[in-house]
């Protein structure tokens, strides 16, 4: 084989590793500052990404990058809408999310692109908004089937849909629960891999913007 045949021989197989690099399962997981769940029945995904940087005195941030997402597959990607849980506005910001599958020592990841950063983003993770997005490395996979925003101050967990009183164990406003299943007024959801159990859905901000 000659010398050049043999160099577009190794750019093919290099190019057709990065494809299928570029074309990874959807899976529910944590991805660095992101929370994902994915329905595989519907084809549809949730998410909640919050992320912050510097300190404002009070053991809090100083800037905060907050949003909830919701998409459905198109193509080799998701195309998604973000939105602020709680905004009365309702800005919502379009976007893409796209799988990577793990590929030599490279780990399974996702790419999150938004069209335009949201409030308080610019200053914790531009690339957000950037050409190419930001990565977001995944920590960990799960089988979880969406994410919910708590709203209330408190929301409690319970043994059923038909326990007459809350366990002790409670989650507060602007936590995101990994949900398993769903009940009419109900979830069963965990928080952080603790604590499954059921949740009032009156509790949890909306679904969708």
């Amino acid at each position: 084989m000659k010398k050049s045949q043999l160099g577009l021989l190794l750019f093919l197989v290099l190019a057709s590793a990065g494809l299928r690099a570029e074309t990874g399962a959807a899976i529910s997981g944590v991805y660095g500052e992101l929370t994902v769940g994915v329905d595989p029945q519907n084809q549809s995904l949730s998410g909640y990404y919050q992320n912050g940087t510097g300190s404002n005195g009070s053991g809090g941030s100083q800037f905060s990058c907050l949003f909830y997402l919701v998409g459905k597959k198109q193509g080799a990607a998701y195309a998604i809408q973000t939105w602020f849980p709680g905004d009365g506005k309702k800005e919502v910001i379009a976007g893409e999310l796209r799988f990577i599958s793990a590929a030599g020592a490279e780990p399974a990841s996702v790419q999150l692109k938004l069209k335009q950063e949201p409030g308080g983003c610019g200053m914790v993770d531009p690339d957000l908004a950037s050409t190419e997005g930001s990565r977001l490395i995944q920590d960990a996979a799960g089988q979880w089937k969406s994410v919910r925003v708590v709203s209330a101050k408190r929301a409690h967990f319970f043994e059923s849909p038909d326990a007459i009183a809350p366990r002790k164990t409670y989650v507060v406003q602007g936590d995101a629960l990994r949900v398993w299943d769903q009940k009419p007024g109900w979830v069963q959801a965990d928080f952080e891999g603790k604590n499954k159990g059921w949740v009032k859905e009156t509790d949890l901000f909306p679904a969708m913007p």
